[in-house]
């Protein structure tokens, strides 16, 4: 055997033993890169679930809000007038905007749109129950048309609560693993 035949020899054997140990070293690394992708994914999933929570929370308050709210009612009764406080109102929106779906963001919108407009109609509506008679038939009609337009708010919002509210159901259980 000639030194060359040696050393070429030598460089197999190492090359062959080094194979297997740098296999495993690069089967390892890619394992440790996966756990950390999976484990990431599973604090978002988490956080989006939590996120999810609170604001079903927000729009079964509204929800509870659009079920008191009565026509009969005095408008000035501090039940119909569900108000958030600012840090509240900004951590929904913040929450929303961090981990909503395009579809949650959208019936989100809508709910609060709802909620103004209700407000606006309760608002509308203790206006016209604290007219004076004798009423007009000016007076009357729109004392008619808040009644109606106040039930048509609270319909409407109670139907983007339930709409909001099933939509983020369904998305819980989407994200559930199987």
């Amino acid at each position: 055997m000639t030194p060359f035949n040696v050393a070429v020899s030598s460089s197999v054997q190492i090359a062959a033993l080094a194979a297997p140990v740098v296999a495993a070293i690069g089967v390892a690394w890619l394992t440790s890169v996966n756990q950390r992708r999976l484990a990431r994914d599973d604090r978002l999933a988490d956080r989006q679930a939590d996120a999810y929570v609170s604001i079903s929370n927000f729009a079964v308050r509204m929800r509870q809000y659009g079920l008191v709210a009565h026509p009969d009612l005095d408008p000035d009764d501090p039940l119909l007038a569900p108000e958030l406080p600012d840090d509240e109102r900004y951590r929904m929106f913040a929450l929303v905007e961090a981990y909503g779906s395009e579809p949650v963001r959208a019936a989100f919108d809508q709910l609060l749109t709802r909620v103004v407009e209700a407000k606006t109609w309760v608002g509308e509506l203790g206006q016209a129950k604290r007219m004076p008679p004798p009423f007009s038939p000016d007076d009357i009609e729109y004392r008619s048309a808040a009644l109606q337009n106040a039930k048509d708010a609270k319909t409407a919002l109670l139907r983007e609560c339930s709409d909001l509210l099933t939509l983020i159901n369904e998305e819980l259980r989407a994200s559930r693993p199987k």
